[in-house]
């Protein structure tokens, strides 16, 4: 069984793969804080084929191909998992992902998210492997709190109506303390 790690930064990515934890490890390294995020066609093709070519062959392995993307990896792997930290950047990658992965159905079975409740590229790589965040098995749920109406906000321009967004989702609690602690540095809140 091949199991494919996603997550948000290059530095939890290496901690990740030292620890041992996925067969594959992906950072995503996007930076959606203080920009705007983008449409769901640019994140398609952020993610799509060819979004990998970049990516060591070796670290792929098998699964190395000419124009194979991060969302064809999730369909091909038998586990995919989100390690994602509370990290404001790191909380919008993850609603992004998860809204760009509700259409494909042949991933959202293998979809399993560990919240980490510490920035993951501080940890020692030895202490991860005996450390693990609660399992969450992503749910239909999940995927429709993820697709909320004002997902393609500017993110320079983070208002009341985000911060007020509240889900009952185990994904989205921490994407929303995230969203008011990035909000305190806005003077008009």
């Amino acid at each position: 069984m091949t199991r494919l790690v996603l997550t948000s930064s290059d530095s939890a990515g290496g901690c990740l793969l030292r620890a041992g934890v996925g067969d594959i490890v992906i950072p995503l390294g996007f930076r959606f804080v203080w920009d705007e995020l983008p449409s769901d066609v640019k994140l398609e093709a952020m993610l799509g084929p060819g979004s990998l070519d970049h990516f060591p062959p070796h670290r792929l392995g098998e699964f190395h191909l000419k124009g194979m993307g991060a969302l064809d990896l999730c369909e091909r792997c038998e586990a995919v998992e989100f390690w994602f930290d509370p990290a404001p950047n790191s909380q919008l990658i993850l609603v992004q992902l998860l809204d760009c992965l509700s259409s494909r159905e042949r991933s959202v079975s293998k979809l399993t998210l560990f919240q980490a409740d510490v920035d993951i590229a501080k940890q020692v790589p030895e202490a991860i492997s005996e450390w693990k965040p609660p399992a969450v098995k992503i749910r239909n749920e999940h995927l429709e709190a993820a697709s909320w109406p004002g997902r393609h906000i500017d993110s320079r321009h983070l208002n009341n109506g985000l911060i007020c967004f509240r889900r009952k989702s185990a994904p989205c609690r921490s994407f929303d303390r995230s969203c008011w602690s990035y909000s305190k540095s806005f003077p008009c809140l």
